[in-house]
């Protein structure tokens, strides 16, 4: 049977892995918030430039017909 002492050394260095593991996951979320934001701002300038093309298109049209 364990003592008292080794279940606390134990539960001590099973904290230390939850700390260790909530930390590196806040570094992943922190990168994948920035990706995700990285992204955004690059489908904006695409949705921009879509319209710019589709304004062109419907004009080039219009002269067509």
């Amino acid at each position: 049977m364990t003592t008292q002492e080794e279940r606390l050394s134990a539960v001590e260095q099973a904290q230390v892995r939850v700390d260790e593991a909530i930390s590196d996951l806040n570094h992943h979320v922190t990168m994948m918030i920035g990706i995700v934001q990285r992204q955004e701002w690059d489908i904006r300038e695409m949705k921009g430039s879509l319209r710019a093309i589709d304004g062109r298109l419907n004009s080039l049209e219009s002269r067509l017909y």
